[in-house]
């Protein structure tokens, strides 16, 4: 069922009042409030109809917006504000109905409010990940996790920066603690290697081997001129020698890398 124009102008802009007198900034309360349409459609349409296609479409629909509600950051205080404010507003049949669905509003709150704390724990997790250096020009980075895609772009971003303020001229990818390692990943680590070629900075990788062998044969990577050394000792010699460094110049922490050999 489509509500007529003005209905809805009118229950957005309460819905951003209320969600304002909450204490929500201006961009989330006008988000959220252009997500209301589908929402009050779907209870108007379950008011009329009393059929099971209504019953699901209002289902889907409730924990949807308080999904999106809990992962744009908003309270359990704005999300009832938000209900509150649509139910002034629409029919009391049509009002009535979120009784029915207060379950799945409180299961989609949490879980959106879950996966944006995810998120939030996976970004900043992606940015305290160092690029170490070993020897003058020559740098470490050891890709551990959790991380996934987005925070891997933010990786091979930073690092493809710091690269290229450090006149680097090898760079040590460092791959052995992502298991199993996901395509998506790679694929953004990748970058890496990419923004090396291009600054002309050698790169060598240790770890992930056949991952990224069956990705650049199936054509899912660009083919880069990465030398690929699985030993981890070994490999913190080449990218040394690579930069012209001195193996002696490789600070203590990772003298037991060199050990190994």
């Amino acid at each position: 069922m489509t509500l007529p124009d003005a209905d809805l102008r009118e229950i957005r802009a309460a819905v951003e009042r209320a969600l304002r007198a909450a204490g929500e900034d201006t961009d989330a309360s006008t988000g959220i409030a252009e997500e209301i349409q589908p929402f009050a459609e779907a209870a108007a349409r379950r008011a009329r109809d009393d059929d099971e296609s209504a019953a699901r479409e209002l289902r889907s629909v409730a924990w949807l917006l308080a999904y999106r509600a809990g992962d744009q950051g908003l309270t359990a205080l704005s999300l009832e504000a938000l209900l509150r404010a649509w139910a002034e507003r629409a029919e009391p049949a049509a009002a009535a109905t979120l009784a029915g669905v207060r379950d799945l509003v409180t299961d989609g709150f949490a879980r959106g409010r879950e996966d944006r704390a995810r998120a939030e724990h996976l970004r900043v997790h992606a940015e305290s990940i160092p690029l170490i250096t070993l020897a003058p020009r020559a740098h470490l980075l050891v890709a551990a996790e959790p991380l996934d895609a987005a925070g891997a772009e933010l990786v091979a971003e930073r690092v493809g920066a710091s690269l290229l303020r450090a006149e680097a001229r090898a760079i040590l990818l460092h791959l052995h603690a992502l298991s199993p390692p996901r395509l998506d990943v790679l694929a953004a680590l990748w970058g890496i290697a990419s923004s090396a070629r291009m600054l002309g900075c050698a790169c060598v990788v240790s770890g992930a081997r056949q991952a990224l062998t069956e990705a650049l044969e199936e054509g899912a990577l660009p083919r880069e001129p990465a030398v690929f050394v699985d030993d981890e000792a070994a490999a913190v010699h080449e990218v040394i020698a690579l930069a012209d460094g001195l193996v002696g110049a490789v600070p203590a922490p990772l003298r037991w890398m060199r050990g190994r050999r």
